[in-house]
């Protein structure tokens, strides 16, 4: 189903997240460092589905909780309570700008969301 592609990085030391890259009906996985997607601004995901608030959380030091370092989505706090969703989002924000945020899963659509690790769990 994938080629995969390793060691792409180039503006980091290591890769730490993985795409997937398309072309025509051929899909690659590919081994980066998100440094080298903030490098080639390919981190523009408004109107994509994203999986933060699941696979990632920020806590203020109030206590309050949100979906992720955008803060785009407040859950509640951990004082009183917060609700951790259960369905992705859809990003309303222009940039994917902090490399923890680059890491939670992304997908276009529900379509291309069916490619994800997240939701080929076993």
């Amino acid at each position: 189903m994938f080629n995969v592609t390793r060691d792409q990085h180039k503006a980091g030391s290591f890769s730490n997240v993985a795409t997937i890259q398309t072309s025509e009906d051929k899909y690659d996985y590919v081994h980066e460092n998100v440094n080298d997607i903030l490098t080639r601004k390919e981190n523009m995901y408004k109107g994509w589905l994203c999986w933060s608030g699941q696979e990632s959380l920020l806590i203020r030091d109030n206590g309050d909780v949100y979906n992720a370092t955008c803060r785009q989505y407040k859950l509640g706090n951990i004082y009183t309570d917060f609700d951790i969703p259960t369905e992705p989002i859809t990003c309303t924000k222009s940039w994917c700008a902090c490399a923890a945020d680059l890491n939670t899963s992304k997908a276009m659509d529900t379509e291309t969301a069916k490619l994800l690790r997240i939701n080929n769990e076993s």
